[in-house]
């Protein structure tokens, strides 16, 4: 999974967006508030990772159990897939 490069995550006044850049802001309507471990999956997805390497992650980095990780990603990829903002 990557984030697709006409998206890029920013942080205004401490809240996490993901906005649209170039031909996506024609397409895509808005922009996607982000939890602070949605915005830390994202930018780790910049380089490209796995369904199995974010649930470590965020394992990892948020101290999740991996039942619950695992049930996180799979609902967090779904909708960012839904939404075009990562692909595969």
């Amino acid at each position: 999974m990557v984030l697709k490069k006409d998206f890029e995550i920013v942080d205004m006044v401490g809240e996490h967006m993901v906005v649209p850049l170039g031909k996506e802001v024609t397409s895509f309507s808005g922009i996607v508030a982000l939890s602070e471990a949605s915005a830390f999956l994202l930018k780790s997805m910049e380089t490209g990772k796995t369904e199995d390497e974010l649930v470590d992650i965020l394992i990892d980095e948020f101290n999740v159990e991996p039942t619950v990780a695992r049930a996180d990603i799979s609902e967090f990829l779904n909708k960012m897939i839904e939404m075009g903002v990562i692909e595969q």
